[in-house]
C-alpha cells in the first residue's frame, strides 16, 4: 500500500482510537520503540482506545494480510513491538490498573507499565512479582514470564496470572483462565507468542511485608573475589532475601532485597559475607523506589544488544569468565547482570 492507504483503510474503521500515519506531526515520535537499533516504518500506528478497537484492528489486519505489530512498553530488545509498512497497534491508552484489596487482584490494562502496577499496591502493602525497571510493558513481561526480585518469594509473573482477555487472530475477544479455554491461558503464560492481544490481566496480589534493601560496590579488579563470597552466601539464602549483581570494568554492585517473615531484615543484610564494600548511603527506599533505581541507567533511545541465559551454579568457572569479560570490556557501559533465582 501507499504512503496513506494503511491509515486512510483505518480510519475508515470507526474506530474510538487515534490513528497515525506517516504524515502525521506524531508519527516520528510514536513510531520509535526503546532500543534504538530498531528503526522501522509502519504503514500506520492505532492508538486504540478500547478492546473493541483492537478486534477492528486485528481484523482489518488479517483481511489485508498487512503485518500487525502489539506495542505495550515498547521494550522488546528485537524491535517485536514495530513493523515495517504493515499496522502497529499501541496499547499505551489501555493502561488503567484497578486493585480490590478484599480479593488482593489486581487488574492491569493491556497497555500499563510496571511502575503502575508498582504505584497502584503501595497503598495496600501489596505486590505481584514483575521485572526491575518501571517504564517496561506489563503485556511483553507477562507474555514473556516475567522475574524480578520478589520472584524467589513468589515464582514468575505468570505464576500469579488469573486470567486475561485476549483478542485471538479471528477478531474475537475472548476470556481465558485456567476455568475458561484453559490450553490458550497455558499457551499466553509462557507458551511462546502470537496468540492474540491481551487487553486485559488480572493479577494475585502478595502481602509484601517489611522490607530491607541494600547496595553494595567493590572495585572492578575485586570481581572475581567478592564474586566467590557472594556465591556462598546467596547458595544459603531463604526464599525472603534476593540479590542481583552488575559487573563492569570499573565496578562491582551488589543490591540485596530482605522482605517477608525476616524479623529483622536489615540485620539480617548486615551480616552477609560480602558486607564489607562501600555502602550505598540510601537505606531507607521503599520497594516502589527500588523498582524505579534502575529506569535512569536503561533509558529510552539508547543501542542495546544483549544476550543471556540460565545457571544451575555461580561455580568458579563461570566467575572466573565473568571478571575476564569485564575486564577485557572494549567499552566503560559492556555489563554482566545475574539476578538470584530459585526459591518459589
Amino acid at each position: 500500500m501507499g504512503d496513506r492507504a494503511v491509515a486512510d483503510v483505518l480510519a475508515g474503521a470507526d474506530l474510538d482510537g487515534t490513528v497515525i500515519g506517516p504524515r502525521d506531526a506524531d508519527f516520528d515520535r510514536l513510531r520509535r520503540v526503546y532500543n534504538a537499533v530498531v528503526e522501522r516504518w509502519p504503514g500506520a500506528i492505532v492508538q486504540v482506545a478500547t478492546s473493541s478497537d483492537v478486534e477492528k484492528v486485528v481484523a482489518i489486519a488479517a483481511s489485508s494480510g498487512l503485518p500487525l505489530a502489539v506495542r505495550c512498553g515498547g521494550h522488546s530488545f528485537a524491535g517485536l513491538g514495530t513493523c515495517d509498512d504493515g499496522i502497529v497497534c499501541d496499547l499505551s491508552r489501555l493502561n488503567t490498573v484497578t486493585v480490590d484489596p478484599a480479593s488482593r487482584t489486581v487488574d492491569v490494562g493491556g497497555g500499563a507499565l510496571l511502575g503502575d502496577v508498582d504505584a497502584a499496591g503501595e497503598p495496600y502493602g501489596l505486590v505481584t512479582p514483575a521485572g526491575v525497571v518501571s517504564h517496561t510493558g506489563v503485556g511483553g513481561l507477562t507474555l514473556g514470564g516475567g522475574m524480578g526480585y520478589l520472584s524467589r518469594r513468589f515464582g514468575l509473573t505468570i505464576d500469579s496470572l488469573l486470567e486475561a482477555d485476549i483478542v485471538t487472530a479471528d477478531g474475537r475477544l475472548s476470556r481465558v483462565s485456567a476455568e475458561e479455554q484453559p490450553d490458550l491461558f497455558w499457551g499466553i503464560r509462557g507458551g511462546g507468542g502470537n496468540f492474540g492481544v491481551v487487553t486485559r490481566f488480572r493479577f494475585r496480589m502478595h502481602e509484601l511485608g517489611p522490607v530491607a534493601i541494600r547496595r553494595w560496590s567493590y572495585p572492578g579488579a575485586a570481581t572475581a573475589d567478592t564474586l566467590a563470597s557472594y556465591r556462598d552466601e546467596a547458595s544459603r539464602a531463604q526464599r525472603d532475601l534476593t540479590s542481583a549483581f552488575i559487573a563492569t570494568k570499573a565496578e562491582l554492585g551488589i543490591r540485596v532485597v530482605c522482605s517477608g517473615s525476616v524479623a529483622d531484615p536489615g540485620a539480617t543484610l548486615a551480616r552477609l559475607a560480602f558486607a564489607h564494600g562501600v555502602q550505598d548511603p540510601r537505606t531507607d527506599m521503599t520497594f516502589v523506589e527500588l523498582q524505579r533505581a534502575s529506569d535512569d541507567l536503561l533509558p529510552w533511545g539508547r543501542r542495546y544488544y544483549s544476550k543471556g541465559g540460565f545457571l544451575a551454579d555461580l561455580d568458579d568457572q563461570v566467575i572466573e569468565t565473568i571478571a575476564e569479560s569485564v575486564a577485557d570490556a572494549p567499552i566503560p557501559d559492556l555489563e554482566v547482570y545475574c539476578l538470584q533465582l530459585g526459591g518459589a
